[in-house]
């Protein structure tokens, strides 16, 4: 009993010793944690910190091998991540997915920008446009356009499919829903009936890179394949369009790093001191 009291009290005299012994230089000169609200750049209205820049890291790195030098270099996907953002708001690329990884979104993103470098598309394009009941009042026509609306486009959209012949497939649908037939269209210029003598272009050459506001159907030209075809049903209840592509002229082959370089030039500020505190 004795000597383990001994034992006992040369253990607690041992580290009050070394505590005692510890300077006060020894105490500051401790690892001390690295602040996770440090601005390391802005693109655009964003704000990279580094707790951000850590979060990306952590999808390849463990946590106990994120330095400073990781930092830095993780930087640079932040800021690439942050202009392909503002990117794929301009561009309309949906959002990410459940069950996505970061990484598969922004190859995404990258294959909607690298894709927009599509010169020109032959396509077909049937729609029409009805007024959206958020901006214009409404009539009981526009209800009974929208019922028969949900029936013509799957019908269009299998038959062009198949490749029926347009102007049978106008011909039919004109006779068969007969609500549409004051807006019917195609490729821009409205469908008359089979007995008008207004000049109809089956198809039509667009470009795909040209604002939305330009034609319906760029964005989802954008994102086609020749001989592929889409329908869409407009959310806001404007009408709806289907489009068929039947060939696709590629433009001039689009260098990426060059086009991120000159986005970093545009958007970027780098915050040197938050950097150098690293």
């Amino acid at each position: 009993m004795i000597l383990a009291g001994i034992l006992i009290a040369l253990i607690v005299g041992i580290i009050a010793f070394l505590q005692l012994g510890q300077s006060p230089d020894t105490v500051a000169n401790l690892p001390q944690p690295e602040p996770e609200n440090v601005l390391l750049a802005t693109v655009g209205d964003k704000k990279i910190y580094r707790q951000d820049v850590k979060g990306i890291a952590l999808e390849q790195y463990l946590q106990s091998a994120i330095d400073a030098e990781a930092i830095k270099i993780f930087l640079d996907v932040a800021i690439e991540r942050a202009i392909l953002d503002i990117e794929a708001s301009r561009l309309g690329v949906s959002v990410k997915g459940t069950g996505e990884t970061s990484q598969a979104y922004y190859d995404r993103v990258k294959n909607a920008i690298t894709g927009g470098e599509i010169s020109k598309v032959d396509a077909t394009q049937i729609g029409w446009w009805l007024p959206p009941p958020e901006e214009y009042p409404q009539i009981p026509l526009y209800d009974v356009q929208r019922e028969e609306e949900v029936k013509a486009v799957p019908e269009i959209t299998r038959r062009l499919k198949t490749n029926e012949a347009v102007m049978d497939i106008l011909s039919d649908v004109y006779q068969k829903y007969p609500s549409l037939q004051t807006v019917i269209s195609v490729n821009g210029v409205r469908y008359l009936g089979p007995n008008s003598s207004t000049k109809i272009l089956i198809n039509r050459e667009y470009d795909p890179n040209s604002s939305v506001a330009y034609f319906p159907g760029a964005r989802l030209m954008r994102e086609m394949r020749t001989g592929e075809v889409r329908s869409e049903i407009w959310k806001d209840k404007s009408g709806a369009t289907i489009i068929k592509v039947n060939n696709i002229t590629p433009g001039a082959k689009f260098d990426y790093l060059e086009w991120l370089k000159e986005k970093r030039n545009d958007l970027v500020v780098q915050n040197e001191g938050g950097i150098k505190s690293l």
